[in-house]
């Protein structure tokens, strides 16, 4: 079969006037999708009044379980970071130079702002990597153009979490492979190490794991330059190595966040009911603090369990999430939360499944964006019927599930991306490495979607619609190009197929 070439054309084949306009073409298509979506945004404001204090439960800093409440931001800002253990700190951060930027003003329509300038630059950056695989112009300005348009990008900028910042950095790591594709320069590797640990630091779905691969990969990427590009990647993932660690010595795990056992603990008992629960207890595999409930309790449920530790550090004192008994809590859930899995691993895959169906809905579905989605009834309704209707043996089920085209799609095009992979190495006899090192996009790009999916079905179930959305539109792209490859495939083996009966026939 016919690969998609992963390289832009070479600057080679395009020497005076023909690289000018080659150079011109690919920065004004960008520019274009850019300002597309900000027009959008302009007019959905007009016709819609989308705000991101639209919901009056949630139109607040301190809401946020996430996020460390802005008074200690603001008055305590060092110390309140350092005894961070809940979340990464690069977003607590970013809200406290939105705060000491702008005291007058609001911190959220201030990051409403921010958002949409994210968002028209993810859209603008996403050609990239699309033009990258595809070698459309046309096809990789209409993708992109359906993102500038996507009511999940509209709704998610007026919500004051970090999702638009992980989808533009996502993108960014992306738009970086796709330089190093025409120029092979380790710039933009290091680009591609930079945005993975700004993630890391940024949303605690990209645990610190993630690089282990990834430093596999930029070193094969880099060829003969290997043992330069892992010092500079090691080098540049110190502060993320470091944040880890101060997690460890102070707080007692390596990661980012403390709040692991008490995810692991939600999916795993979400289909155990508290009668069942309450038996498991009684029967010695779970412990009582835990059977209560399947979801996050407050830090002061836990005071009756010995879990009374107080701090001088006020952030660390509070009835929240980054309260200091949290990890040694979080602890207990995942112990109980791997106990319950041994105990029975088809109900946990059950759940799995459960929360990959969620995955696939559309993101525009997630709860709190309800508000907003208001707003907009017929625009949704469109896109919900570009995803596909839910199937009646879904609904059935009477679960939160969305069968919909994005699902066969992206399953679908997961495997041909394993089947490309392996016609490459079997069939076709290339060396394993240099199929990798041939298509770095490619590669790239299916990385960063298999670890978000496998992640935000096996370790979350509720907000998984949410998870889905920083790898949505690159999915678009990933689908498009393994779409692409099929067909000219199977156009390549019928075009091979016709020519020989035609040959046969005027042999006779």
């Amino acid at each position: 079969m016919r690969s998609i070439p992963e390289t832009f054309p070479c600057e080679a084949d395009h020497p005076g006037e023909e690289r000018q306009a080659f150079l011109r073409r690919d920065f004004l298509l960008p520019l274009f999708l850019v300002l597309l979506h900000l027009a959008f945004v302009m007019l959905m404001l007009n016709c819609c009044s989308l705000s991101i204090k639209a919901d009056p439960g949630r139109n607040y800093w301190d809401y946020f379980w996430q996020l460390l409440p802005a008074d200690f931001l603001q008055t305590d800002l060092l110390r309140s970071l350092w005894n961070l253990h809940s979340q990464p700190p690069l977003y607590n951060l970013l809200g406290t130079l939105i705060m000491r930027l702008n005291p007058a003003g609001s911190c959220l329509e201030t990051l409403y702002v921010l958002n949409v300038i994210m968002g028209a630059a993810l859209c603008g950056l996403l050609y990239f990597p699309a033009q990258a695989l595809l070698r459309r112009r046309w096809l990789s300005t209409a993708l992109c153009g359906l993102v500038a348009l996507h009511p999940s990008l509209l709704l998610y900028e007026a919500y004051a979490l970090y999702d638009v910042l992980t989808a533009f950095l996502i993108v960014v790591t992306l738009a970086c492979m796709a330089f190093f594709c025409r120029e092979h320069q380790l710039r933009w590797l290091t680009g591609f190490i930079v945005g993975l640990n700004l993630l890391i630091l940024t949303r605690t779905i990209f645990h610190p794991a993630v690089l282990g691969p990834a430093l596999l990969l930029v070193c094969i990427w880099s060829g003969t330059r290997w043992r330069r590009m892992l010092v500079l990647a090691l080098i540049i993932s110190l502060p993320t190595a470091a944040w880890c660690t101060k997690n460890y010595v102070k707080f007692g795990f390596w990661g980012t966040t403390s709040w692991t056992g008490m995810n692991l603990w939600r999916i795993a008992a979400s289909d155990y009911p508290d009668a069942e629960r309450g038996d498991l207890v009684k029967a010695g595999l779970l412990n009582s603090m835990v059977a209560a409930d399947s979801d996050f309790r407050w830090p002061c449920d836990f005071v009756e369990y010995g879990f009374n530790a107080t701090s001088s550090v006020p952030a660390l004192n509070g009835n929240d999430f980054n309260n200091i008994n949290i990890p040694a809590a979080s602890r207990v859930y995942q112990s109980n939360a791997l106990r319950l899995i041994r105990h029975d691993p088809l109900r946990y895959l059950h759940t799995v499944r459960r929360a990959f169906l969620r995955f696939c809905r559309p993101s525009f579905e997630f709860g709190h964006l309800e508000f907003n989605a208001r707003t907009m009834p017929g625009y949704l309704r469109f896109w919900r019927r570009l995803h596909g209707r839910q199937p009646r043996w879904l609904a059935q089920t009477q679960q939160p599930v969305y069968g919909s085209v994005w699902m066969v799609l992206y399953v679908g095009a997961l495997v041909l991306f394993i089947l490309r992979t392996l016609h490459a190495w079997l069939f076709r006899k290339e060396p394993f490495l240099a199929i990798i090192r041939g298509r770095p996009v490619e590669f790239a790009l299916a990385y960063l979607c298999i670890w978000v999916t496998f992640v935000g079905s096996t370790c979350e179930i509720g907000e998984n619609d949410r998870f889905k959305f920083i790898v949505e539109f690159p999915g678009y792209v990933f689908v498009a190009a393994m779409l692409t490859w099929a067909f000219q495939g199977v156009a390549g083996w019928l075009t091979a197929k016709l020519k020989t009966m035609c040959g046969q026939v005027g042999s006779e």
